[in-house]
C-alpha cells in the first residue's frame, strides 16, 4: 500500500516538472503558438506514421503467409495487398499534410522504382487533390518569412541587388584568388 502511494507521488512529481518544464519551453520561445503547434502536432504525426507503417507490414506479411513462390494465386494477393498499403498511405499523407502532401508526389513519380499500384494511387490522388492554400494564407506566411507583404515587395529590385552582390563576391573571389 505504502509503495503504490509512494508510486503515484512520484508520479505525479514526474508529470508536474515534465508538464512545466514543456510549458516554459514554449512560452520563453520566439512564437510560442508555432512551438505549441509544432509540439502537439509531432507526436500525433508521428504515432500515425507508426501505425501506418505497421498496418501496412502485417498487411504484407499475413496476407502472403504460405502462398506458393511464383503462383497466380501469390501474384493477385500481392496486386491486391499493393492497392491497399497505397490507399493506407495516401490517407497518411493527406491526413499529415504539409511535406507528407510532397512525398507522395515524389512516390508518383517513382514508377521505375515502387510498384504501379502506388504510383497509379499517388499519381491519381497527390496531384490533382491536393488542398489548395488561399490567397491570404499565402499572403501571411509570404509576411511571415520576408516581412512584407507581396504586392509592397519590388522583386526585380530584389534580384538586382541579389545580382550585385554576386558580383561583388565573384570579383573578390578573382581577385583573392590571384594573390
Amino acid at each position: 500500500m505504502a509503495a503504490r502511494s509512494l508510486r503515484t507521488k512520484l508520479l505525479l512529481v514526474a508529470s508536474a516538472v515534465c508538464g512545466g518544464s514543456g510549458a516554459a519551453f514554449i512560452a520563453s520561445s520566439e512564437d510560442p503558438s508555432k512551438t505549441l503547434k509544432l509540439c502537439t502536432n509531432i507526436p500525433v504525426r508521428l504515432f500515425r506514421n507508426t501505425v501506418t507503417a505497421a498496418s501496412i507490414a502485417f498487411d504484407y506479411e499475413y496476407s502472403l503467409l504460405g502462398l506458393a513462390e511464383g503462383s497466380s494465386e501469390k501474384a493477385q494477393v500481392k496486386h491486391e495487398v499493393h492497392l491497399r498499403s497505397a490507399q493506407k498511405l495516401q490517407e497518411l499523407c493527406f491526413k499529415n499534410g504539409g511535406i507528407y502532401i510532397k512525398l507522395g508526389q515524389h512516390i508518383g513519380q517513382l514508377d521505375y522504382l515502387v510498384p504501379e499500384e502506388y504510383v497509379h494511387t499517388m499519381r491519381e490522388s497527390m496531384l490533382n487533390k491536393c488542398p489548395v492554400s488561399s490567397y491570404e494564407q499565402v499572403c501571411e506566411v509570404f509576411k511571415k518569412e520576408v516581412g512584407e507583404t507581396p504586392d509592397k515587395v519590388n522583386i526585380r529590385q530584389e534580384l538586382e541587388l541579389c545580382n550585385l552582390n554576386l558580383q561583388v563576391i565573384s570579383a573578390t573571389t578573382l581577385k583573392s584568388s590571384r594573390c
